[in-house]
Order: C-alpha cells, then structure tokens, then sequence
C-alpha cells in the first residue's frame, strides 16, 4: 500500500499516477526610511497535495469510491493521510474532486475514470479547542494564573505507532549495515554483531507494541491481522539475533530480507491504526 486517505487506501492498481505537493512560506516586507524594505517571514502556508488516480472495476469500484471522496468533501471531513509505511504525513480536507470518465458500460454504469483530488492541510483555528478558565476569584473576577505547559498525554494507540516506527528504523539499519558489507566498507564479521543487535531491539520494539495491541480493544478492532504479523516480525528479528557469528552473507542477507519482508507486513496491517491515532478519539 502506497497510501491511506481516512479509510481509503490507494494501493495496487488504484495508486496514484502522480503525486505533487507544495510547500510554501509567507514574507511581508518591512519599510525602512531611507532604505530598501526588509523581508520578514510571517508564517508557513498550508501544505498542500495534488494526487492523480485512475480508478477502474478490473480492480475496484470506482464509484463507489468517488462517492467516499465527495461525501467528505461535502461533509468537511478532516482525514489523517498515511504512507504505507505507518508514517503520518499529517490531516488534510479534500478541496476538490474532479472526475474525467474514460469508460461507461452499455446502461451508463462508470467502468473506467480519472480522478484530481486536491488536498490542503488542515490547522485548526486558534482558541478553537476551549478549556475551562483556571484562575483564582478577585472581587468576583477572575484573575488568569499561569499554567505550566500540559504534557502530552501518550495514548496507547499513539504508543503502537511509536514502537513500530522505531522497530521500522531499526531495521532501515540493518538493510543499510548489509549494504556496507556488500560494498566491502564493512567487514563481514562487524557487520554480523552489528545486525545482531540492531535486530534484537527491533524485537523488543515489535513485542512492546505486540502486548499493547493484544490489551486494547479498539487497536484489536481496527487491525485484527496485526497480532498475527507481529509474531511473525518477532520471530525472524529473534532468527537474525542469533545468527552465528561465522554466518557467510548469503546467510546474512537472507536473514535480513526475511525481517525486512515481515516488517513491510506489520507496516500495512497496522495502517488502521495509524489512522485512528489521527481522529480525535485516537488522539486525546
């Protein structure tokens, strides 16, 4: 899977032709007398993102999904959009959708279209989150008292996505210690230890994150197969961990694909839950 956009996936066939996004900074000149004006930036635009899709029913329902895509729209739905990676690339609104159909059936049924959907990051307004005035009462006022900065409470589903994050780099690190042994820029020997350790921790990121989805029922609903492809992480980040010493790279590289197979497995099946952490019920 490519991406997630709420409970949209675009993967496969359906993933996006193109991609573009743009992002920019606001300056606003300050004058001086005398002189030239200085520029000043004031702020970052909103992100936005152009996707382009082809959707046909070879491989999906494209009216069906159109249909998800404008009841959004229409509604001001602000959806978490995900890699397929489990990376959080942030909240978005979609803007527009724009439809050029390239096949109907015989009764006008839609087979074939391409899709524009534009997508602008989603800030909320200041102050648009109230909390109660805290304060002590003065001649029935109330007098604001600084308040120490909140510390962000850590939600179990949060908690997840954090542990497979870390697991995922942890083993960026072991493609990328097998890689220096290819070239020769690292000895077999040190790049075997190093391997080692590095897939001993992604284990005990992938267990942590394993105990937290088995205790929480909302996480367990949303990604029923993601116990099952934990396990199946655990157990060849545990293979690489205790490979011989004297392994030939063969081996070594063998090892490492398997985790690395597996790892892309526990990506895509705990997308549903990346995208849980971006809703408010996720996130607070």
């Amino acid at each position: 899977m490519l991406a997630q956009l709420g409970d949209i996936q675009f993967e496969g066939l359906n993933t996006p032709q193109s991609w573009s996004e743009a992002h920019a900074v606001q300056y606003g000149e300050v004058p001086h007398i005398g002189g030239k004006s200085s520029l000043q930036m004031t702020g970052e635009d909103l992100v936005k993102i152009d996707l382009n899709v082809r959707l046909s029913t070879d491989f999906c329902d494209p009216s069906e999904t159109i249909e998800k895509l404008k009841t959004a729209q229409r509604m001001g739905e602000v959806l978490p959009f995900i890699t397929g990676t489990g990376v959080l690339v942030g909240r978005y609104v979609i803007t527009s959708v724009d439809v050029d159909v390239k096949r109907t059936g015989a009764n006008g049924e839609l087979k074939s279209a391409t899709l524009s959907i534009a997508l602008t990051e989603y800030v909320p307004p200041p102050g648009s989150e109230k909390e109660e005035p805290k304060g002590e009462a003065i001649k029935g006022r109330t007098k604001q008292v600084a308040q120490p900065p909140a510390i962000p409470v850590v939600t179990e589903a949060q908690s997840v996505t954090n542990d497979l994050s870390k697991a995922q780099q942890s083993v960026n690190v072991a493609k990328n210690i097998l890689a220096d042994v290819r070239k020769g820029t690292k000895s077999l020997k040190r790049g075997v230890r190093e391997v080692k350790q590095t897939a001993q921790a992604t284990k005990d990121f992938f267990s942590d994150a394993k105990s937290k989805v088995i205790q929480t029922k909302k996480i367990v609903q949303r990604a029923s197969q993601l116990p099952t492809s934990l396990d199946e992480a655990i157990m060849y980040a545990d293979n690489l961990a205790k490979i011989d010493n004297l392994a030939s790279i063969a081996t070594l590289e063998i090892r490492t694909n398997e985790l690395v197979s597996a790892s892309d497995k526990v990506a895509k099946r705990a997308a549903p839950v990346v995208a849980f952490v971006g809703t408010k019920e996720g996130g607070n």
